[in-house]
């Protein structure tokens, strides 16, 4: 199967800033901010789609981040934005995952991430 590359720029959003506890204390939310990432990655990949999602599969991310992000960071919303995207099945499914940080931007500009995902055949 051919590899779908991505590519997208804006603001990450790291996992620590996916939910917050609602009022009540009684379950998680996803942030308005989270949310807003989300929707941003989930349009620019719109045209990417595969005819169906991708089962088994391997993921390389590339990054380009702020001097305070840390990598790491970004795996689980790229993960949830893929399958939102219907570019994947279930991030379940991942069978090797490769993240490089291949640079650090000036604080204030945009980030920048590119996605690499290969199906892999069962």
């Amino acid at each position: 199967m051919n590899p779908i590359i991505l590519r997208w720029t804006g603001r990450a959003v790291s996992k620590n800033r996916m939910h917050v506890v609602q009022r009540g204390g009684r379950r998680l939310i996803k942030t308005r901010e989270y949310r807003a990432f989300l929707d941003s990655m989930v349009l620019s990949w719109a045209r990417y789609r595969p005819e169906w999602p991708i089962g088994r599969f391997d993921v390389r991310i590339d990054v380009v981040l702020g001097p305070r992000m840390d990598a790491q960071n970004v795996i689980d919303p790229v993960l949830d934005a893929l399958e939102q995207a219907n570019i994947i099945a279930n991030d379940r499914n991942l069978r090797t995952l490769t993240l490089h940080k291949v640079g650090v931007h000036d604080q204030g500009d945009d980030d920048a991430i590119e996605v690499v995902v290969t199906g892999v055949a069962s």
